[in-house]
């Protein structure tokens, strides 16, 4: 009787670990036909079989199962959905980290300045593939601007925000900057890919942005979790250095949004049930949620918060 489950299992392996029938024939010393015909449902060999199991198990494994982390009841995966999802994705990432540290802006006195510095573990893309990202700062307001005779719509720079990636690292990846995205969307908007990936390289990519947070009203810092790329799990830290946010900051999460809206909560209403750890290390304020667990794609991820004041002219937060 033919071993449909067997036959399946093989098919899935085969393809995770991107081997070709040709070369899965050479390898067991069979033909391509051989090992249509056992994709298709015929009995594998022992050997065979073997080899499906050992490597199945090790594709199986769902990171961050049975290590330090939680959930979030909403908008966590659920085990069994995640490791689907992991099996099936062939972009996907072990764990990312977002540290910032936030202080006064040196040209606009109503933002702040921001460096962030995002870590990438487990990062895994198919070959001659990249994996694209991006990141939104403050949207630019338009407005008439008269020139001589002439009237157009436009925005003043020093009340958007500017970024860039000033450094990167890994062993074999490549980071790559797309300058051009600024001059077709704007300065607050940055996009670069990651390629020649190896999933035991640890990719560091630091960026800066200039305006990055306004100081009143809400503002965030954080990472998007998008469809073409499952995460394991991901922490954010966030450093006030000169400034103190007015209200107690949040984890929150948001709807990512495929209009020209800026990439951050709407409100503070704490969707996102994730336990905020308050730091204080010469007067600086750090705010960070540690390994969330297998968050759902679609969404972003957040400490966010309601006004920033400088430290001269701000008491203690409202808890």
């Amino acid at each position: 009787m033919p071993n449909e489950s067997s036959a399946t299992l093989l098919k899935t392996v085969r393809r995770k670990l991107q081997i070709s029938q040709k070369r899965l024939a050479e390898q067991f010393n069979a033909s391509q036909s051989q090992v249509s015909r056992w994709e298709a449902g015929e009995d594998l060999p022992p050997n065979v079989l073997e080899w499906v199991k050992t490597n199945a198990d090790n594709l199986n494994e769902v990171p961050g199962e049975g290590s330090p982390g939680t959930t979030s009841l909403l908008y966590s995966y659920p085990v069994a959905t995640f490791r689907r999802l992991w099996d099936e994705s062939p972009k996907r990432m072990k764990h990312l980290h977002v540290q910032a540290v936030v202080k006064p802006s040196t040209t606009n006195p109503g933002f702040a300045d921001a460096k962030m510095i995002l870590t990438i573990q487990g990062l895994q893309v198919p070959r001659k593939d990249s994996l694209y990202l991006d990141c939104l700062g403050v949207l630019p307001k338009l407005s008439h601007i008269i020139h001589d005779t002439n009237e157009y719509l436009g925005f003043k720079e020093s009340e958007t925000s500017a970024l860039k990636i000033v450094r990167w690292d890994a062993k074999r990846a490549k980071v790559k900057e797309f300058t051009e995205v600024h001059d077709l969307i704007g300065p607050h908007a940055l996009g670069y890919e990651i390629s020649k990936v190896d999933e035991a390289d640890e990719i560091v990519i630091e960026i800066d942005a200039d305006r990055g947070v306004r100081l009143k009203g809400i503002d965030a810092i954080g990472a998007p979790v998008y469809a073409d790329c499952v995460v394991a799990s991901l922490s954010v830290g966030v450093t006030f250095a000169g400034l103190r946010p007015d209200t107690l900051p949040k984890a929150e999460v948001y709807l990512l949004r495929r209009t020209l809206v800026e990439s951050r909560p709407l409100d503070l209403a704490g969707d996102l049930d994730h336990h905020v750890v308050e730091g204080q290390e010469d007067k600086h304020l750090e705010y960070a949620f540690e390994k969330l667990l297998y968050p759902k794609a679609g969404y972003g991820y957040c400490i966010a918060w309601d006004t920033l004041k400088l430290v001269d002219k701000v008491g203690p937060s409202k808890k």
